[in-house]
């Protein structure tokens, strides 16, 4: 950590007073611990058929802990998972009515004990670099994919994942080609089962990217290079092997 970096870490957390802009969100850390928030304007923010599922289900949790003499003051009930006791009203609550990602707005520190951390949620674009697909009839493809996201769910992304960018680069290459394997050459020019590959590596990704690591992923829009202009590709990284109808390979020539 340099001097400047360290400057900076002492003054982030004896700051009492944090902003987070529209550009971006935010986590709130007290002792190591995210610090979760009541959403503002749940309510409104809710399409009408999820809140009334929700409010369905808060109101079966407060029947079946026994109702009003469960919830009077200073008692704690036992909860099923997914729901809390409000902080106000001593009524059970839905986890879906708090996050820990941090809306545009300022927000009040205890020096020391409390950090913000905040996190630009801009779009952005992805280059996975492209790799040699040797296709069932052994012709040689280099394929590609150029991955446009955003950042959905700070909380989930910070605690599973450290660099968003290369890790989905990675993760969409590894997804990538194993939806490649044992294609014949025909159809890497065919534009319907080009269009299917990408969805169908859309949709790994997705499980991943999205589900585990918190990130929004548009599209994995594919990058592909067939024989004859093979070798005019520019790559990144050290240099493919090509794999040859014959068994044997090759690295591609620098240019």
């Amino acid at each position: 950590m340099t001097l400047y970096e360290a400057l900076a870490d002492i003054i982030r957390r004896i700051s009492v007073y944090t902003i987070v802009d529209v550009s971006e969100t935010g986590l709130h850390f007290r002792n190591g611990q995210y610090v979760e928030r009541h959403i503002k304007g749940f309510e409104e923010e809710t399409k009408k058929e999820k809140l009334e599922e929700i409010l369905k289900r808060e109101a079966e949790v407060y029947l079946q802990a026994g109702g009003l003499p469960a919830f009077l003051p200073f008692r704690r009930p036992e909860l099923p998972k997914g729901f809390r006791l409000s902080k106000v009203s001593n009524t059970p609550r839905s986890d879906d009515r708090y996050d820990a990602n941090l809306r545009p707005g300022g927000y009040w520190t205890f020096p020391v004990i409390d950090w913000i951390r905040t996190e630009l949620i801009h779009e952005e674009r992805t280059y996975t670099g492209m790799i040699p697909i040797l296709t069932h009839d052994s012709r040689n493809v280099l394929v590609g994919w150029s991955v446009w996201w955003e950042l959905l769910n700070f909380a989930k992304a910070y605690a599973n994942v450290k660099h968003y960018g290369p890790m989905l680069a990675k993760q969409t290459l590894v997804d990538g080609e194993k939806v490649c394997r044992e294609r014949d050459f025909i159809d890497f020019t065919d534009k319907e089962k080009l269009e299917k590959m990408e969805d169908l590596t859309l949709e790994k990704v997705r499980k991943v990217a999205t589900e585990k690591w918190g990130l929004k992923i548009h599209s994995t829009d594919m990058i592909v290079r067939c024989e004859g202009d093979v070798r005019k590709v520019f790559y990144e990284g050290p240099p493919p092997i090509l794999y040859n109808g014959d068994g044997s390979t090759e690295r591609m020539p620098p240019f």
